[in-house]
Parts: C-alpha cells; sequence; structure tokens
C-alpha cells in the first residue's frame, strides 16, 4: 500500500515514526541472536544476573510448550559420542525462533516505568 502511495518507509522507519525510536534492525547472525537469548533465559533464572530477563505471560501457551520440549543436538558417533552441540535440534521451533529474533535486536530496557498491565483475556487475540 506504501509503495502505491509513493511513501517506501521500512518496517524499522514505520516503528521509529511511532515512537520506537531505539530499535534497530536484528542482527541476522544466528549465533548473536541465540546467545542473547540464551541471555535473557538465564537472567530470569538467576536473580542476582545483571543483565535484563525475559518474561513469558501465562496466556503464551504455545511458546511454553515450545521451550518444555526444547532439545540441544548432541553428537552421535565417533570419540565425541553424547556431547552437546551449541545448538538446538530442529523441530517444531517457529516461536523460539521469533523469540530469538526479537533477542537478536538487542532490546534494552532504559529505565524503569511502572506499567499498568491489561488482564490476560484482553491481550490475547483469537479467532472467533
Amino acid at each position: 500500500r506504501q509503495a502505491q502511495e509513493g511513501k517506501n518507509e521500512t518496517v524499522l522507519q514505520l516503528w521509529q515514526r511511532e515512537g520506537l525510536p531505539r530499535l534497530r534492525p536484528a542482527s541476522t547472525d544466528y549465533d548473536v541472536a541465540l546467545a542473547r537469548s540464551r541471555e535473557y533465559m538465564k537472567a530470569a533464572l538467576d536473580t542476582t544476573d545483571p543483565h535484563p530477563r525475559v518474561e513469558i505471560f501465562d496466556h503464551l501457551s504455545k511458546l511454553r510448550a515450545e521451550l518444555d520440549r526444547y532439545v540441544v543436538d548432541c553428537v552421535v558417533q565417533g570419540p565425541r559420542r553424547g556431547e552437546t552441540i551449541d545448538r538446538p535440534r530442529k523441530g517444531n521451533s517457529d516461536l523460539i525462533e521469533c523469540y530469538q529474533y526479537l533477542s537478536g535486536m538487542g532490546l534494552r530496557a532504559h529505565r524503569r516505568v511502572p506499567v499498568r498491565l491489561v488482564p490476560a483475556r484482553f491481550r490475547c487475540h483469537t479467532a472467533a
């Protein structure tokens, strides 16, 4: 639609115009995104970790199910048999990959502002 109107803005420019000026394109390097997502997960489990922590809301049951079935691949042959490879085994991991992409954006909290959260039933988008 924008191309028809001659605006030709990128998604990042649209976000910045709408009040999210600190966003930057996600790192497309898989290892960087994986490391950042693990950093957020580790901080969520360790309260002494100074890094930002990830919070997964209760209504994100599909993401929680993918995280429960997440498997790290291991070596199956040779002298290193049984050792883990630092990569996940491929499976149904679309939501985890989306989380890793968002983690690759390097979102950081710059100041603590009290936020009033809307109850989950109003945040959920369900097909009627």
